[in-house]
């Protein structure tokens, strides 16, 4: 009976948690354009995106994953020629 219950609850927080995680996403990019939208009512300018610079960060991000994902990949063909 435990493990059933385990068996349910486990993937059923899984995916509370994931669910959360999206909201948090999706409300942080309102917050973002609600201080964009009002950057640009209060000035009549367009200012810069307070989302460029999420956007940037996860590029770095992703560039920085590939490197390492290449470096590996050469290390494990230098370890097969070896």
């Amino acid at each position: 009976m435990t493990a059933l219950g385990l068996a349910v609850a486990v993937p059923a927080v899984l995916g509370y948690n994931l669910l959360v995680r999206n909201n948090r996403v999706i409300i942080a990019s309102f917050h973002a354009f609600a201080e964009d939208l009002l950057a640009y009512l209060t000035t009549g300018a367009r200012v810069p995106s307070s989302m460029d610079h999420h956007r940037t960060q996860r590029g770095h991000a992703h560039r920085r994953q590939e490197r390492e994902r290449q470096q590996l990949r050469e290390h494990e063909a230098e370890n097969v020629a070896a």
